[in-house]
């Protein structure tokens, strides 16, 4: 699951928006008694820096609270 960005047409992976989908598609899973599974790691920042370190801590927090079975 992932939004485009409409005038570019790239996904943005490391937004905030992606981990509420993610985080919705947990409680489906879990409603339904299936396993989950997420690339949440991903970020959107070219280099390796504190935005590549921030996208990836937040994004991996909201799974491990959303209960996504692997990360």
């Amino acid at each position: 699951p992932a939004q485009f960005h409409m005038r570019e047409g790239t996904t943005s992976i490391g937004a905030p928006e992606t981990s509420l989908i993610i985080s919705g598609y947990a409680q489906v899973g879990k409603s339904l008694n299936l396993p989950t599974h997420a690339y949440l790691t991903a970020t959107d920042s070219k280099l390796v820096d504190a935005q590549a370190g921030m996208e990836s801590a937040a994004s991996t927090l909201i799974g491990v609270l959303s209960g996504i079975n692997m990360i």
